[in-house]
């Protein structure tokens, strides 16, 4: 199934103009977050949003890199993420052939914004009983935790003391790891801010900041994006680790938002307005508002807490287990915090119990004070923290060298509980091929059968019942977590499979030995692994694969025959991320969110969006879509060549994966008129790999919005006729649509 598109036919121009207005929205109808910080009770006017601008030269591209991220809500007893956010974006001169700016020629700051159609402007504020907003005490008790994952004494030094609350509204510090590994070795730490500060002072010398002034509530300042990559390292000391080349983009790298807006409403997905400025001018050139996702949505308290909040399920060690209502700070935190806050004391004390460890002796039960709050990858190593990519390290109270990683203490222990009657807590997803899973498909792409397993496995711990981390164009066809990432065991068996004892096993071969094991957030599914090519050339025949009903893509990522799930690696790249062409890991597929397309270096998420949020998104008045809409006047994936090209284009193949060119600017228009030189002169093989091995139409050649002014010879929109016709969005164009079909030589209607 999909989701469509849309029908609009707005020009570039229009859209631009139309959205420039979300600036302007009065303060009823704004959800922004411009501060990480709590606020006292009482009103609370919006802080002013920059003004949108584009101008006609330069557009700017900009994504999450993971479509999420998630924070704790209460940090005083055990925390397991921070606020950290990563936004990338690049900086393009609009021409026939447009080229990207890199430093040298263009900077580009941050400030928050919202827009009227936000879906999270219908829910009431969630505030503590005290009428205080609640955002996060990271700061206050949870970022002390996080002092281990840095040189001993060095976290401190990036907080002076003039900073209020502790460090409100200041990321984590974050290396450059490009000029680490690939530059001149000399380690250069940035931070990230949100838009309440309004001056940020560091040492020329060592990077470190030596005053910051806030304002919470009040300020709304642009905020540099302080790192400029041009090569990013990815673990590139390890076998399975590589350089992704020439993805020159600006990064914002460890953005400290929250998932409450100013009012205290939840929003998981607030937006940031993206600005390029000429270094020569300081004039804004271009603008997009883009989602800086985050939920506070890792509810281990499905478990780890009893009735009304949860099921108790994982309290059975426990002979006096902490509830909610025994939380000093009750009614001056949000009661999500409370419930969180003893739902992590029930965790540690269970770990106590089955490990012999003592991980909640000592701790205070208010604010943390004489205990750090327990950072559970101390111990349990996961790529997401470390930020220096130096692998598993026992050094300033680390001990990862010992255990088995986050990711597989938590999906293999969990995965195999069973409840009271002996099946498992997390049960299977069946395959997507299963009745259970396709009824209802029609009206509901995920039906309800798939949401409540979903409920019963990944959403127990992930975001998904209140905000959704999987809701890009795939969940819009369908597609589930389980399709791409496999079961509980299967996503648990990673590096660490041998721990304790034994070693880790880091190997590059992950996609073609079984016997090698994952490393997570670098051995990934990609989308090669489901879309393994086009008409002409595909695996979707391949034993164990799980096609499509138009046999050109794939609904799982991995062979059903495959006990590991591991993703498929096509022999046809025309809509795969690159390979890695040097060093050990070459061949293997780069991640998605680290990659760029061959034509003219774009960064993919630049045009389809963040992991798991792919455009469209499946809420068509969700933040998500705002940017893909200000981009080209539509939601879905860019594919409009006015974004970044002028004038009309060459009749070619030259697009990106092979697409001819395409839009409402004259560019559909005038494919259609000369495309019969090219086939002609290319053959007809080149339409059948988007249009169908018999030119039937097929989903590589919908149409994304309404093509009006097409030229039509007796094709099947206007059969015995020539005649201008406007294309419905949604349609599978094929080669009868227009014209006789030259593959079956008579008319061909388009099929679905």
């Amino acid at each position: 199934m999909r989701t469509t598109t849309g029908g609009s036919t707005a020009t570039l121009a229009l859209a631009v103009a139309l959205l420039a207005g979300v600036g302007s929205a009065t303060a009823a109808e704004i959800s922004i977050n411009s501060t990480s910080r709590a606020r006292a009770a009482g009103a609370m006017t919006p802080v002013p949003q920059q003004t949108f601008v584009n101008t006609s030269g330069y557009r700017l591209l900009a994504a999450n890199d993971l479509g999420m991220h998630c924070g704790d809500l209460d940090d005083r007893i055990a925390t397991i993420l921070p606020p950290f956010n990563v936004v990338h974006a690049q900086v393009l001169k609009r021409g026939a052939k447009p080229t990207i700016l890199d430093r040298t020629s263009a900077s580009v700051v941050y400030s928050a914004s919202s827009q009227p159609k936000d879906p999270a402007l219908a829910k009431a504020p969630v505030v503590a009983a005290d009428g205080s907003v609640f955002k996060t005490n990271f700061w206050e008790t949870g970022l002390k935790a996080y002092a281990p994952f840095y040189p001993a004494g060095a976290l401190a030094a990036f907080y002076p003391s003039t900073l209020p609350a502790k460090g409100a509204d200041v990321g984590l510090p974050v290396p450059d790891v490009e000029r680490l590994y690939l530059g001149d070795g000399k380690l250069v730490i940035t931070q990230q801010t949100m838009p309440s500060v309004t001056k940020f002072v560091t040492d020329p010398a060592s990077g470190v900041p030596t005053s910051v002034t806030v304002a919470p509530y009040k300020a709304n300042v642009p905020q540099a994006v302080k790192t400029f990559e041009t090569d990013f390292p990815l673990f590139v000391g390890f076998p399975f680790g590589y350089k992704a080349p020439k993805v020159k983009w600006f990064a914002a790298e460890g953005i400290p938002i929250s998932n409450f807006d100013d009012k205290g409403r939840e929003n998981a997905y607030p937006l940031m307005r993206m600005q390029a400025k000429l270094n020569a001018t300081g004039q804004v050139v271009a603008s997009l508002d883009t989602v800086v996702p985050v939920a506070g949505e890792s509810d281990c308290k499905n478990c780890h807490l009893a009735a009304p909040y949860g099921d108790g399920s994982a309290l059975r060690r426990l002979s006096t287990p902490m509830t909610p209502d025994k939380d000093p700070r009750k009614g001056k935190v949000i009661a999500w915090a409370s419930e969180e806050w003893a739902a992590d004391i029930n965790i540690l004390l269970a770990h106590d119990a089955k490990h012999g460890t003592r991980l909640y002796t000592g701790h205070s039960a208010t604010t943390g004070v004489g205990k750090s709050p327990v950072a559970c990858q101390s111990c349990h190593y996961t790529p997401a923290l470390d930020l220096l990519q130096l692998g598993p390290q026992d050094a300033h109270g680390l001990t990862q060298t010992a255990h088995g990683s986050m990711s597989r203490v938590m999906h293999t222990a969990h995965g195999k509980l069973t409840k009271a009657d002996g099946s498992p807590m997390f049960p299977k997803m069946p395959g997507p091929k299963d009745p259970r899973r396709i009824k209802d498909q029609a009206t509901k792409p995920i039906n309800d059968y798939e949401k409540t397993q979903l409920e019963e496995t990944c959403y127990k711990c992930h975001p998904g019942k209140r905000t959704e981390c999987l809701r890009g164009t795939m969940a819009g066809a369908g597609i589930v977590c389980q399709d791409c990432h496999g079961d509980m065991a299967q996503v648990g068996d990673d590096f660490s499979r041998a721990k304790p004892g034994g070693d880790f096993i880091v190997r590059s071969d992950y996609y073609t030995n079984p016997a090698t094991p994952r490393v997570p957030w670098a051995n990934e599914p990609g989308c090669g692994s489901c879309h393994t090519g086009d008409a002409n050339s595909n695996l979707a025949t391949k034993a164990g694969a799980v096609a499509a009903p138009d046999a050109i893509r794939l609904l799982q990522a991995y062979l059903s025959t495959d006990t590991h799930a591991k993703p498929i690696v096509p022999t046809n790249g025309r809509f795969a991320e690159p390979k890695v062409t040097t060093g050990a890991a070459k061949g293997n597929p780069q991640l998605y969110r680290l990659s760029v397309d061959k034509h003219g270096g774009v960064f993919c998420e630049g045009c389809h969006g963040s992991t798991h949020a792919e455009w469209p998104t499946t809420n068509p008045a969700g933040n998500d879509n705002v940017a893909a809409t200000q981009l080209q006047g539509h939601t879905g994936k860019v594919m409009e060549c006015s974004t970044c090209h002028t004038g009309i284009l060459a009749a070619s193949l030259g697009g990106p994966h092979g697409l001819h060119p395409v839009g409402n600017d004259g560019n559909s228009a005038a494919w259609v008129k000369r495309h019969g030189d090219f086939v002609e002169t290319k053959g007809k093989a080149e339409c059948a790999a988007c249009h169908g091995k018999k030119g039937e139409g097929t989903p590589l050649a919908r149409t994304a919005i309404a093509r009006p002014g097409l030229e039509c010879e007796g094709g099947s929109m206007c059969p015995g006729r020539e005649a201008k016709i406007t294309l419905p969005a949604d349609y599978d164009v094929g080669c009868g649509t227009c014209h006789a079909n030259p593959f079956t030589s008579r008319m061909s209607s388009n099929t679905r």
